[in-house]
């Protein structure tokens, strides 16, 4: 089960939102009231909003962060928004992401995430077995 964001969280999530430019700062209540809606845990808050601020030139509103989120994680409140404009994130890099991951797999070939994930599990085993 994923940690639930507190408070705080919402609160510190706004303040790095608010350092995109043209940040609607007197809507910071009801862009908080929006995040707690959306966001499922901690983790995917977080997510969230690095990748905003590393994707985002200016703000992109409530509607491209809940499409950005969609593009990880289900929404919280069910609310699905499969478009999103921001790059790296639209609909025609995801599906082309998808047949290059179909491809490798057809193929043989394991994607960096995995090959990460089995690094890591290659180096706890040998800590168990060290023990």
């Amino acid at each position: 089960m994923e940690e639930k964001f507190s408070q705080d969280d919402l609160g510190q999530a706004c303040d790095d939102l608010g350092t995109i430019p043209y940040f609607p700062r007197e809507s910071r209540s009801s862009v908080i009231f929006q995040l707690a809606k959306m966001c499922p845990h901690r983790r995917s808050l977080k997510w969230l909003v690095e990748t905003a601020l590393a994707r985002c030139k200016g703000w992109p509103g409530m509607s491209e962060l809940r499409g950005l989120l969609c593009t990880r994680f289900d929404a919280a409140d069910g609310i699905d928004e499969p478009n999103c404009s921001i790059p790296g994130f639209t609909a025609e890099e995801a599906e082309m992401r998808h047949i290059e991951e179909h491809d490798n797999r057809k193929r043989g070939e394991l994607s960096g995430e995995a090959v990460a994930m089995i690094q890591e599990a290659a180096k706890r085993m040998k800590r168990l077995g060290a023990a």
